[in-house]
């Protein structure tokens, strides 16, 4: 069914075009809709021709909902499935009179033979929704359509009794009801009225009257029996007051929605909230380091257990895996208590599902299951799920448990036993973030392009650039310009810069410098950040703006000292597994100077080169990699990152030790071969050797 609506009434048919050209000739009748992101009004602007992208997306949602409304009448003529939807006004916008509507109307009609045999377990309106709405759309809504596969997951994991007994089931934020219709198909095979246990939330009007229909229609009622409405509604389950009692069962696959994109309005009604339920209690320096990036599934599940789940109930909801392995973002999730000293939340068990990729989007989907009432017990059954050859779904056991077992909400670790104790946590070195733009790599990156007299006549790098950054080509002094480590820059044992970087920083103060300082020392430079101006003012960074503010138009974010230091051991972030090299100093016609990495590299600065090999040894070794993946998610963001950098517990360098000394020789001798295209086998496993069966060299 859901091909046969998407080839007769779709975005590609004539049928589609002439109804939405006569929906939009009157704009007059067109709801009010919210204003639309950026991402989203450039998705809509590709199609909407002369339009207004706003009025073209109401226009679409005016089609949409018209069309899901006829064909719940057909279902069931007796239900009332508009009523209370939040729909009404989008479908009372196209006059049932129109010669499109009625079109439409005997478009339905053609395939109203196939509608009442649809009563399945999928959804009918899933292409066709597709297909109208553009995914920048959907995806700034955080809307994820759940594959049936998945769907039927969570139910056998968190409910494989769902048939029998008499639990309540909810999903609080049902979307098209994917959830609703595959448990209420399990009630209904056990005898039992799923319309009674059975209950849906949402906020979007187009997802309550979809899931209504969907509802109706898996239930292959006789279209006469079918005049009770499905109890789906529009429902804030945030914001409103609670409705519908507690229920022992609350499933779903939450939007997905950082805090950075929710609406300004809703981020100051939910704030509150945040703070209420502990998700939102960073000090104002972790916020600024990322800890800020809160996701809008971590403020449903609170909420959700609190006000729908009933004690002893379970909740399973589909989230991201770094809500329990970042740092800083899901600390106060990881706490697993309804605010302070309130009811707490058992996770009963979690599923990783990232190798699965049930989502189009790349993201680390996982199944968490919590029982509100009862305190959770540590090590937390793990299970990774993946694929063989044969496509038969694989899993492999391990377990979790707090970083610091006095601090729940930190960070989890992993053991493929349950008897070991979390690793130590305490490292004798500080890594850092590389030189953060906010976005503006393409002011500050630069090539070089001849030296003469002190000046560098440069042209800034553009490619790759996010933002709009004019092409610039003049002047600059060459003693502010660096030696620049790209992540592309860096690989095992080896690290070699190929452009520039403008430093208008005083990394002593690690501030930018004054304009004062500028115009009598450097007018080259501040002739360059003029010039560019607009481009660093408009940097949507959050920490970067507050430093603006606070500074220069011209700061930039993570230099010190130690961005300077003369010897470096530097890694990638976000990689697999961990790449480390060394650098020092480099002349790349400017003079021999420090090099700079980028912030998507992590570095340590060390007091001089033995030690620097000595680290980078010990970081190129399995036992790093190991110890790093236990506590952040290869590939992700914070893999690599400063913070779990930590995690290693690496022993401070002893010059006078043996084992230290031939770890540094070691990795002289790996960077030897890298830059010689030559495999560096035999030093590491040497060093792996040394590692594993060494002096501890870890904590």
């Amino acid at each position: 069914m859901d091909s046969e609506l998407l080839q007769a009434l779709g975005p590609g048919t004539r049928a589609f075009r002439a109804a939405l050209d006569e929906i939009l000739s009157c704009p007059a009748r067109l709801p009010t809709g919210e204003a639309l992101s950026p991402k989203a009004e450039a998705a809509i602007r590709t199609r909407c021709g002369s339009a207004e992208p706003a009025a073209y997306l109401q226009g679409l949602r005016v089609y949409y909902a018209s069309l899901v409304f006829e064909i719940g009448r057909r279902i069931a003529p007796d239900c009332d499935v508009l009523s209370g939807s939040g729909a009404e006004e989008l479908v009372l916008a196209w006059p049932d009179r129109a010669p499109g509507r009625a079109a439409m109307r005997g478009n339905v009609d053609s395939l109203a033979a196939a509608i009442p045999s649809c009563g399945r377990d999928s959804d009918l309106f899933r292409q066709l929704y597709q297909a109208i709405f553009p995914a920048a759309v959907r995806q700034a809504c955080g809307e994820f359509y759940t594959p049936q596969w998945l769907v039927d997951f969570v139910l056998d994991r968190a409910a494989p009794d769902l048939h029998g007994g008499t639990v309540r089931l909810l999903d609080p934020s049902c979307g098209s009801g994917a959830f609703l219709v595959r448990a209420a198909r399990r009630i209904a095979a056990a005898g039992r009225d799923p319309l009674e246990d059975v209950c849906g939330f949402d906020t979007n009007p187009l997802a309550v009257l979809t899931a209504r229909v969907n509802l109706l229609a898996c239930l292959a009622r006789p279209a006469r029996a079918a005049a009770r409405m499905p109890s789906v509604f529009l429902h804030d389950c945030i914001l409103d007051p609670p409705r519908c009692g507690q229920f022992g069962l609350v499933v779903g696959n939450p939007p997905w929605v950082l805090w950075d994109n929710l609406p300004q309005d809703w981020r100051r009604r939910t704030a509150d909230l945040w703070r209420d339920y502990g998700l939102f209690s960073l000090s104002a320096r972790e916020a600024q380091l990322g800890g800020g990036k809160k996701d809008l599934a971590m403020l449903l599940t609170y909420a959700a257990a609190d006000r729908c789940l009933a004690p002893g109930g379970r909740l399973a909801f589909i989230v991201d895996c770094s809500l329990l392995r970042s740092g800083r973002a899901g600390a106060g999730f990881r706490r697993f208590s309804i605010g302070s000293g309130g009811m707490p939340l058992r996770v009963e068990s979690f599923d990783d599902l990232t190798a699965l990729k049930p989502f189009d989007a790349a993201n680390r989907a996982g199944l968490i299951v919590l029982v509100k009432g009862e305190a959770t017990r540590f090590p937390v059954p793990w299970t990774t799920w993946s694929r063989g050859p044969d496509s038969a779904l694989r899993s492999s056991q391990s377990f979790a448990r707090p970083r610091d077992s006095a601090e729940p909400g930190s960070t989890w670790v992993f053991d493929d036993r349950a008897d070991h104790a979390a690793p130590a946590t305490h490292s004798d070195y500080t890594a850092r973030t590389g030189a953060f733009s906010g976005g503006a790599n393409g002011v500050f990156w630069v090539d070089v392009l001849a030296v003469r007299h002190g000046a560098a006549r440069v042209r800034n790098v553009t490619e790759g650039c996010k933002s709009r950054i004019v092409p610039h080509e003049a002047d600059l002094e060459a003693e502010l310009l660096y030696p620049l480590l790209r992540w592309r820059d860096v690989a095992r044992w080896h690290a070699r810069p190929r452009q520039h970087v403008l430093l208008v920083q005083d990394a002593a103060r690690r501030k930018p410098m004054t304009l004062a300082e500028l115009q009598a020392r450097f007018p080259l430079a501040l002739a360059w950040v003029a010039f560019h101006e607009e481009a660093l003012r408009a940097r949507k960074s959050g920490m970067l703006r507050r430093l603006m503010e606070r500074t220069e138009f011209y700061a930039m974010f993570g230099i010190g000292d130690y961005t300077l230091s003369p010897w470096k051991v530097i890694w990638r972030r976000m990689a697999k597994e961990v790449t480390a090299a060394v650098a020092g100093y480099a002349d790349l016609g400017t003079g021999m100077k420090p090099v700079v990495p980028q912030e998507t590299l992590t570095f340590v600065p060390c007091a001089g080169e033995d030690e620097a090999h000595y680290l980078c040894a010990l970081l190129n070794s399995p036992r790093a990699t190991e110890r790093l993946r236990a506590v952040s998610i290869p590939g992700g963001k914070s893999f690599g990152s400063a913070g779990t950098f930590a995690h290693l517990g690496i022993r401070r360098f002893d010059p006078a030790d043996a084992a230290h000394a031939e770890l540094a020789s070691l990795s002289r001798a790996a960077h030897i071969a890298a830059a010689e295209g030559c495999p560096a086998a035999a030093a590491e496993e040497r060093i792996a050797g040394i590692v594993e069966g060494g002096p501890r060299l870890f904590a």
